[in-house]
């Protein structure tokens, strides 16, 4: 497992309606969502300030960097949205309590 990496129980991944592969030794893999956000973060920073994290980008590393910001790009500009949204309901529920 990497540091990103958690281990849970079934009834965890059924709680939140999840999947997962079973790990040797019992339980099953789980990431923790900040880690993806926070990567989102990282490289939607680094592909804005390219000529500064990326000055002697070859050809072939600005292609993968490309499919990667694609991927990360919408979908993680979306899931920021979301995780903002969820936060301030969140906070919104603490004050109802």
């Amino acid at each position: 497992m990497t540091n990103m990496s958690i281990r849970v129980t079934k009834e965890e991944l059924d709680a939140h309606g999840q999947t997962s592969v079973a790990l040797p030794g019992g339980g099953y893999l789980a990431w923790l969502g900040v880690f993806h956000e926070l990567h989102c973060v990282k490289m939607l920073r680094q592909w804005s300030y390219r000529e500064h994290y990326h000055p002697n980008i070859t050809s072939h590393e600005h292609q993968h960097l490309m499919v990667h910001i694609g991927m990360c790009g919408q979908p993680c500009s979306h899931l920021l949205t979301f995780a903002k949204m969820k936060k301030q309901n969140e906070k919104q529920n603490e004050h109802k309590i």
